[in-house]
């Protein structure tokens, strides 16, 4: 067997050991990080606009919010309508969305900061205790 399909295989399974620890922890957010304030105002304009982020970065693990049809993965990614989802603040969600963790990227080279609070303020537009600006 040559080096580097070695290294393969022992990469593989170092992830494949990891997993299940990442997928069994509950995703804490530090605590200063999870207070910060979404400094994008929740409007029509920026709800639709995290939309459009949302369906072009999001969609294709997390599925049609509502729908709970995420693509299939160790861990399953949330229904960004779900309680758990809800559940976050909203800087928990644009730490999580910036950092990544495990399956979940980080977005943190890919979308700018601005666009990574115009997208919590898509999630939070399934949120029932706010007024729903888009569906």
């Amino acid at each position: 067997m040559t080096m580097s399909r070695l290294n393969i295989y022992l990469i593989a399974g170092i992830f494949i050991m990891l997993v299940p620890a990442v997928q069994g922890q509950e995703w804490l957010v530090p605590e200063d990080l999870a207070a910060a304030s979404n400094p994008s105002e929740y409007t029509v304009e920026n709800v639709k606009a995290g939309k459009v982020i949302y369906l072009k970065n999001c969609k294709s693990c997390h599925g049609d919010p509502g729908k709970n049809n995420p693509l299939t993965l160790v861990p399953m990614p949330v229904d960004i309508a779900s309680e758990k989802m809800q559940a976050n603040s909203d800087g928990a969600l644009y730490h999580k969305i910036t950092k990544g963790r495990g399956v979940m990227p980080p977005f943190e080279n890919t979308l700018s900061e601005s666009e990574r609070w115009l997208l919590v303020n898509f999630i939070r537009n399934y949120n029932p205790a706010l007024e729903q600006l888009l569906l």
